[in-house]
């Protein structure tokens, strides 16, 4: 019988979800993807259990959390844009 992976890395859930890989790990820094971090290093872990419930749920609750890391990354690129523009006018003002 073949030894099964009780725990998956971000990677390789990412891969059997469909979801990419920054998007899997900022769901476990978040809370929103039930994970370990080990000892050494602090890597994600994520066991195959969540990767079941995550398919069965995903239409539900994860399309939440999906609508809410788009807003943030808007929010964040909104923010980026403003910043740019605050350091343009720092820029000529200490020109003159």
């Amino acid at each position: 019988m073949e030894n099964e992976k009780l725990f998956l890395t971000p990677e390789e859930f990412a891969n059997r979800s469909g979801l990419k890989i920054s998007h899997v790990r900022w769901l476990c820094r978040s809370g929103k993807l039930e994970c370990i971090r080990t000892e050494r290093g602090g890597h994600y872990k994520i066991s195959t259990r969540v990767l079941l419930e995550y398919g069965n749920s995903n239409n539900n609750k994860n399309a939440d959390v999906n609508k809410d890391y788009e807003a943030l990354i808007k929010e964040n690129e909104r923010l980026r844009t403003k910043l740019d523009m605050i350091f343009n006018i720092a820029a000529k003002i200490n020109k003159n």
